[in-house]
Parts: structure tokens; sequence; C-alpha cells
């Protein structure tokens, strides 16, 4: 099965190729990958859509100075998928949003999408499945554009201040629960017309509560070294999503302090308010372990003995990013989620090192992709 993702280098369209690829093992030659410029040139915009069964149609503008152009781009990208769709075409999934019921220029560019699409499947006798998609969050999103969480989380690593208004609780939905739901309709696709409202995972909140949770967090990892207690998922969310916009290579490695006497040194290697499993591995010069990525995981490596190269990547990124880790040093890195990760002895001696996750190692639900960096 052949389909197409629009907007696929934006937020969501991002973690839904990661999603496809590499957690639902999706060939990527089946996907094609619609971007902006392919709307401004329609006989390429044909060709990448044809013979594609499933359309998800991600792409649009959320704002803009001008309001009439919010209105007016959104509908035109419609307009040149619904000529352009294969005959093939059996499905599209439109990412709407629950705004589509506000008189706001992006609300009504929903809603009018979204008749055009119906129209499209009444006509066509084909299927139209609308995502009435709540706030979504999560890793690497735009400050200032994709979400008020990416905001605070930014301007909370980055000391700037951030606007905080609204006692009154609205819908949060993690990244990986909205991607999950979109994976379903196209692995099982709706029938005829149907209108996704709920999503697994959705949480009622506060944005005051949100800053709050986050504001925390960071006092206690960035000061305390402190791994901080999570108890909800949306906490543990929060704070991934948090530690996505840390520079690793500003912020890592790290020192810890060591309490050195007669008897030797003491060094308290990790606090936290959680639970979590630490393990311990010895590896030979010029070998490399790893190779591997978490999407929820948090993963502390230090080095007691020898000297070690940790290299990192996210996975849709050709970026290396690379720390020496030493023994005498006593340093540690914390890693990113979706970012693939490896460590290698590049010292004369045996390396020893400590490993700390934040949850026991489940063999059927490792939360562990293999991939090089």
């Amino acid at each position: 099965m052949k389909i197409a993702i629009t907007g696929y280098d934006g937020f969501i369209g991002k973690h839904l190729a990661k999603g496809l690829i590499y957690i639902s093992n999706f060939n990527h030659r089946d996907i094609s990958f619609i971007d902006q410029e392919d709307f401004n040139d329609p006989i390429l915009l044909n060709k990448k859509l044809s013979n594609c069964e499933i359309v998800i149609h991600l792409a649009g503008v959320n704002r803009h100075k001008n309001p009439k152009y919010i209105l007016e781009e959104n509908i035109r990208l419609t307009k040149l998928i619904i000529e352009n769709i294969s005959e093939k075409t059996k499905t599209i999934i439109f990412s709407s949003s629950i705004q589509q019921k506000l008189e706001n220029p992006f609300g009504k560019a929903k809603l009018n999408c979204s008749k055009l699409f119906n129209k499209w499947a009444i006509t066509n006798n084909k299927n139209f499945v609308n995502l009435i998609i709540p706030n979504v969050f999560g890793p690497f999103g735009k400050p200032n554009y994709n979400s008020f969480v990416a905001t605070f989380c930014y301007n909370l690593i980055f000391n700037k201040e951030s606007i905080v208004n609204g006692n009154s609780k609205i819908n949060l939905l993690y990244i990986d629960d909205l991607i999950k739901t979109i994976i379903l309709c196209i692995k099982e696709p709706k029938r005829n017309i149907s209108k996704v409202t709920k999503f697994d995972g959705t949480i009622s909140i506060s944005v005051i509560k949100v800053f709050d949770i986050l504001k925390n967090q960071w006092k206690f990892y960035n000061s305390n070294n402190l791994i901080p207690y999570f108890s909800t998922k949306l906490e543990l969310n929060l704070f991934n999503t948090l530690r996505s916009f840390i520079p690793h290579k500003k912020f890592f490695p790290k020192k810890l302090v060591k309490h050195t006497d007669k008897r030797g040194f003491f060094s308290e290697i990790i606090k936290t308010k959680g639970e979590g499993q630490f393990s311990v591995s010895t590896t030979f010069p010029g070998i490399t372990r790893g190779n591997h990525f978490h999407t929820r995981k948090i993963e502390r490596f230090i080095v007691i003995q020898g000297k070690a190269l940790v290299e990192i990547r996210k996975i849709d990124s050709s970026d290396k990013q690379s720390f020496i880790l030493e023994g005498k040093k006593l340093n540690y890195i914390d890693i990113p989620i979706w970012y693939t990760h490896n460590i290698k002895n590049i010292g004369t001696e045996t390396l020893l090192t400590l490993f700390w996750i934040n949850e026991p190692y489940d063999p059927k639900d490792s939360d562990t992709y293999l991939i090089e960096v």
C-alpha cells in the first residue's frame, strides 16, 4: 500500500514519518512525501499523489500576519489535492482542529477544508477521516508556533520569560498518542465519512498547571541533578518534551562532584524521586555498544573507568554529535529520546560504564529500536 503525506516536514508530519518507518516498519519507498514547494507545481504534485491509496493531509498555515491569507492558503492547498488526487486513492485523512468551531481564520479554514473533503468523498464514493485534533505537544515542537508547551520549554531552558495565562482547563494530547491514532486509521481504514473527536491519552489540564510542572522539573533537573518523580504519564511526556530543547553540545557532558579522602572517593551518580534501573558493563578497547534509540526512556551514561566516545544523532537528521566521557573526569551524558546513540571504547584499558534508565527493562515492551548512528 502506498500513502502520501503532505506537510511531512512539520511537527506532526515528522513524528508520523518516524512512527511509520521506525516503529511500524513501514517501507519508506511506499511513502510519498509532499512539501510546500510541490503545491506550486501541479504536475509534480499530481505525480507524487499518483497510485496513493491513502492521503494524509497535514500541510497548512496555522499563523500569519495576514488573517485572510490563513483562510485562503489552507483552502488553496485542499483544492489542489482534490484536483490532482489519484483515482486509486480510497481515503483522505485530514488533520483538522477543535478550533474549527471557532470564528477565527484558522478555525474557519479547517472547517471549510473539511467540507471540501467531505464533498469529494460523497461525490466519488470514497472515504474521508476528519481528525478533530486538540492541543498537541511533544518533543521538537517549534516555540511560539506549534504549542504553548514548546514555548514554555524553550523559555525555561534559555532563561526567557513566559507569559502564563489561563486557569480554565484545556485538552492536551501527546504527539505519540496522536500518531498511534493516525497509524491505526492507515492500517484499519475507516469507511465512508467519519469524524474522530476522542483520542486515547487526552488530558484535561490548565495552562498554569502545565507551566508549574515544567518549571519545577527544570529546577530539579538543571540545578539539583535530580530526575523528577512522574506521578502520571503526562508528567513524563512533559519532561521528555522539555529535554528535547536542551542544546546538548553546550549542556553535556557534566561532571559529578567527587568527595575524596584517604579512603578514595565518593560521588552521587544520580538522584531521583522515582524509580529506575542501574546496569553496569565492561567494553574492550575498540568495541562499540548501542546503535539504537528510545521514544520515552530517560537514560544516563556514566564512565567509571577508561575513555569513551558517545555519539548521538536525531534519527531524521544527519547531524551527528560526539562526546568524550572519561573515568578520571567522572562525567556523564543524558540521552535524548528519538536520538540513536552508541558508546565506543577509545582507550587502551577496559571501559567500565554505569547505565541508569528510568524504567526496568521489559523484553515485551523494550522501547528499543536498532539504527546506526
